[in-house]
């Protein structure tokens, strides 16, 4: 029996914030856009750190859903594993995008339980960069080029 299961690992660096304040919004939020694209959540359990920052572990049928931010870094991590072949988490990353705003995602996809199957254990990663960052980074590049020059 070869089974596989879903497990993905998100970092969102460069988040916007706009009320860092306001855990229950987030929540809320989060839970909403995780019905939208049928994951069935059975249980959670929401912590709020001393740096403002909110833990949140959500506990499906089918597997667990672990998302922490961290508004001082502008970084949200979050956690998928379903081992539901039917259940596709990776719908959740464009809306969780839209609502974090990130500048820059990095996406790990790794295939669990894959007996007898090595290359599972192998992450396929996938990073994006927002435009304007993209911008940012290349125009930091040319005056670092031309400054050189210079000397």
């Amino acid at each position: 029996m070869q089974t596989q299961y879903k497990h993905l690992v998100v970092d969102f660096y460069g988040c916007s914030f706009n009320t860092p304040a306001n855990n229950t919004l987030i929540k809320e939020h989060v839970f909403s856009i995780l019905s939208k694209v049928g994951l069935i959540l059975s249980e959670h359990l929401v912590c709020k750190r001393c740096s403002d920052g909110l833990s949140i572990t959500i506990f499906m049928s089918t597997g667990h859903i672990v998302l922490h931010t961290s508004p001082n870094l502008k970084y949200v991590a979050l956690d998928i594993f379903t081992c539901d072949e039917e259940n596709t988490p990776e719908k959740t990353i464009p809306l969780l995008k839209a609502y974090f705003k990130p500048e820059k995602t990095k996406i790990t996809h790794i295939r669990r339980g894959g007996f007898n199957n090595q290359p599972d254990m192998k992450p396929r990663i996938k990073i994006s960069i927002a435009p304007l960052r993209r911008v940012k980074n290349t125009g930091a590049r040319v005056l670092k080029l031309f400054s050189k020059k210079k000397q």
